[in-house]
């Protein structure tokens, strides 16, 4: 039974080193890069071993299109600590390298050691669907969804699961919002959302054949 002598548990004002961290995230979310990557920076600076300052760097340069200077950083990271945020950044990293099965390799290890990484089942979610495993691809990307469903990233897939209908709404207050999507991207989204809306306003078509034939042949060439 605990002590009767215990003291009552005094809340404490977060450290500066989670201000940064908090503030760092805000930046890449909101696609201000060099500041995200300024606060990173400075919170391994403080912390030589902070696995979500090595993650948030490793997004930030993939985000940029900087492969080689990401596997960069998702290495020393490893390096540095075997934390499971780390390890995920890393997989990450080896997908954009085309190095599926290691990638698939690390984010098992994490999902596995029951640690609940959201941007783990994402990523597996898009390697369920490039295998058409689509209903394991739509489980984890649910799953991704629920453990973090403000990351721009999951939340760009887990919208386009959705009916139509949601994804009208949800896209138009995804694009009302600060993202880090760079303007070719946010550009394919207006359009694609614009498609939606025109599809939503179209009356409703079955398919069918122009000619009722009951037989055909045809050279397979």
């Amino acid at each position: 039974p605990p002590s009767t002598s215990a003291q009552p548990l005094v809340p404490t004002k977060p450290s500066a080193a989670a201000y940064t961290l908090s503030a760092a995230n805000l930046h890449y979310r909101r696609g201000e890069f060099d500041a995200a990557i300024q606060a990173y920076n400075l919170i391994l600076k403080q912390n030589p071993k902070s696995p979500d300052a090595y993650a948030g760097l490793v997004r930030v340069y993939l985000k940029q299109k900087e492969v080689d200077q990401a596997y960069e950083i998702a290495t020393e990271g490893v390096k540095a600590t075997d934390a499971p945020t780390v390890q995920v950044a890393l997989g990450e990293v080896l997908f954009r390298q085309g190095r599926i099965p290691e990638a698939e390799q690390a984010w098992v290890k994490v999902i596995n050691k029951e640690y609940p990484s959201a941007r783990a089942y994402w990523v597996m979610s898009r390697v369920r669907a490039a295998l058409s495993l689509y209903a394991q691809a739509k489980q984890m990307l649910d799953m991704a969804h629920e453990l973090d469903p403000s990351d721009p990233d999951i939340q760009k897939h887990w919208i386009s699961s959705l009916t139509r209908a949601k994804q009208i709404q949800y896209w138009e207050n995804y694009l009302a919002s600060p993202t880090n999507d760079d303007s070719e991207a946010h550009a394919d989204l207006q359009h694609h959302l614009e498609y939606l809306r025109a599809m939503e306003n179209q009356p409703h078509h079955s398919c069918h054949l122009v000619n009722h034939i009951p037989a055909t042949e045809t050279n397979l060439l």
